[in-house]
């Protein structure tokens, strides 16, 4: 039998910083496919995409102006 080791301080950092940048990366696409209605609505896939979404449009509802800013400035410079 094998001792292994336990994940250290530094692999849960890089997954702590990674999960965050790799999440808010994800939502281009979404919005790219919704930007052109390739969602259909009233489906399980919308409900599944608005779920998603749901923690960055309370961020935008409730958050300090300036995310609120960026996610404009976002969403309009994605849209075709």
């Amino acid at each position: 039998m094998t001792d292994r080791k336990k994940p250290g301080v530094a692999f849960w950092a890089t997954v702590g910083l990674l999960l965050p940048v790799l999440y808010v990366l994800s939502l281009f696409p979404i919005a790219w496919l919704d930007e052109r209605e390739m969602i259909p609505d009233d489906s399980i896939s919308e409900k599944v995409v608005s779920g998603y979404c749901a923690p960055v449009r309370w961020a935008r509802d409730n958050g300090p102006q300036w995310i609120a800013d960026s996610l404009d400035w976002i969403s309009d410079s994605t849209s075709p």
